[in-house]
């Protein structure tokens, strides 16, 4: 009775469907596009020293602009920045993207249609790796 159990057992693990072996491997390969993004908010903002690791690449701000010496509020930045990575300033509802490595709020650094900084996502470029999928 044992035997029984246990080769039922065998058989309920190895599944009778017909299926290929576990020691079989089949692969699809398929060509994407890779893209890697880091973004800065909040206390982030302002801070130096400060340094953004994306991609295997590093970005380093020297220095932040604010409309005036008493303000916190930042509108502007200057970093080294690698030559594949550009980054989106989100600044109020406005979306504005740059790969320079000196940014100033084209809309000035003050008045009424100038938004501080909110965020800056930084992205390598996107570049082909290959995926293989089992």
């Amino acid at each position: 009775m044992r035997n029984v159990i246990i080769g039922a057992a065998v058989l309920a693990l190895c599944g009778t469907t017909g299926e290929t072996p576990a020691s079989t491997f089949q692969a699809t390969v398929a060509e994407v596009s890779v893209q890697t993004c880091r973004r800065i908010e909040g206390a982030d903002l302002g801070a130096l020293p400060l340094e953004v690791e994306v991609g295997g690449k590093t970005v380093r701000f020297a220095e932040w602009t604010t409309a005036d010496e008493l303000a916190t509020d930042v509108v502007g930045f200057a970093t080294q920045l690698p030559a594949d990575v550009t980054f989106t300033v989100q600044a109020g509802e406005r979306s504005f993207q740059s790969s320079s490595p000196r940014w100033l709020h084209p809309l000035g650094v003050s008045g009424p249609r100038v938004h501080a900084i909110d965020s800056v996502t930084f992205c390598t470029q996107a570049r082909n790796a290959t995926l293989a999928q089992r």
